[in-house]
């Protein structure tokens, strides 16, 4: 099988963001270390890095890309640049939500921040608990072993950050501890208070670890999922409409067929729309005028190949045939099934199986087919 142009497409811009996103997060950790408020650290890292911008870039960049391979076409310069002006001016999904506010999505700088903040919260109340062994002194040695127990249990809680279990068990030693202190009454000796003031550096020292891990997570990992999941999604949109308006376009093509991508980790509607004989046209092969919604789901990245004349027999949408669909499913393991449809709509559809379309998971009604994107544009022939 050809490389898949989509992944191709978003691997590339994916690496690229990837490593300016990582600079961008080592600079929001160095904010953060010198006391900068979440807040005004993040929004002065995005700012400095314009990455909304780049993203927008990068991701325009894909629907270039994706979009010459679905209608087998090499853009000039000028092509290029005008089909990305009419993109980001005139392009929206079914929701209507331009392409510029699904990318530049204020909404994930502020999930960032409240990770952070989140983070500092936890982390100030193991400063709190680590001070409430206070010194008192000491008269009995073995309480120091005490003490090195509380430091073994701080150490192994702060390794499960965030586990309301972890640090209730953390609380209780601390607890305990303390009132065996608050019973001592010498304060000549510091023997203790050099080990409580061990648990406190290790519960500050963690604490900025935890924002910082924080921040890796939520500015780095979440953030690089977030733009992925755009990248793939408008960059599999802008194939299928291409795919489907050069096909429109063309009189030899009869249909387009439903390929799997060479990467598909679990059995869902993809693998009904690839397999299914619905038109009579044969396995995964639907009327270029009428077919199932592309992409599929977020992340699907299926490709579409023309059927052309003497392949197969031309089909309309009045050519569906629910049966096959119903037949389909039935010839399914159970397992299969239930990942399909899932549990209860697996005994649905065993009790009444031709209303299998109300159970399969994702399933959209197929949608009439039209004309999206201009593409002589891309070679030079239309102005944006």
């Amino acid at each position: 099988m050809p490389r898949n142009p989509i992944e191709s497409a978003v691997g590339t811009g994916a690496r690229e963001y990837a490593a300016l996103l990582r600079r961008a997060v080592d600079a929001l950790i160095v904010n953060l270390g010198k006391g900068v408020t979440p807040k005004v650290a993040v929004r002065d890292v995005w700012r400095r890095y314009g990455l909304d911008e780049r993203e927008a870039e990068i991701v325009l960049d894909i629907v270039l890309r994706t979009t010459s391979a679905g209608a087998g076409i090499h853009p000039t310069t000028q092509g290029a640049v005008a089909f990305k002006r009419w993109y980001l001016e005139r392009s929206y999904d079914p929701a209507g939500v331009r392409f510029s506010a699904r990318v530049n999505d204020t909404t994930r700088v502020g999930e960032i921040v409240a990770q952070i903040r989140q983070s500092q919260r936890i982390g100030d109340s193991w400063r709190y608990a680590a001070q409430r062994l206070s010194d008192r002194g000491i008269q009995r040695g073995d309480v120091a072993q005490d003490v090195r127990a509380v430091l073994a249990d701080a150490r192994r809680a702060y390794t499960a950050a965030g586990n309301p279990e972890a640090y209730a068990a953390y609380a209780r030693r601390v607890q305990a501890v303390q009132r065996r202190v608050s019973r001592m009454v010498d304060p000549s000796t510091s023997k203790l208070k050099g080990a409580y003031q061990d648990v406190l550096d290790l519960t500050a020292e963690s604490s900025v670890a935890q924002v910082e891990r924080a921040a890796r997570y939520a500015a780095y990992f979440k953030q690089r999922y977030n733009a992925e999941r755009i990248m793939r999604t408008e960059g599999a949109r802008a194939y299928s409409q291409a795919h489907f308006t050069a096909a429109l376009d063309n009189a030899d093509v009869v249909g387009v067929q439903w390929v799997l991508a060479e990467y598909h980790p679990a059995f869902d509607i993809c693998d009904l729309n690839a397999n299914a004989n619905l038109y009579g046209m044969g396995r995964g092969v639907y009327p270029k005028t009428h077919a199932p919604v592309h992409p599929a789901h977020p992340h699907c990245v299926c490709l579409l190949f023309s059927v052309f004349e003497g392949e197969a027999k031309p089909k309309t949408a009045d050519d569906f045939d629910p049966d096959a669909g119903e037949a389909w499913i039935k010839r399914q393991p159970a397992e299969v099934q239930r990942d399909l449809l899932g549990v209860q709509g697996r005994e649905d559809f065993l009790e009444h199986p031709s209303s299998w379309r109300e159970q399969v998971r994702g399933w959209e009604d197929h949608e009439t087919k039209r004309p999206t994107v201009p593409l002589g544009i891309l070679e030079g022939k239309e102005s944006s």
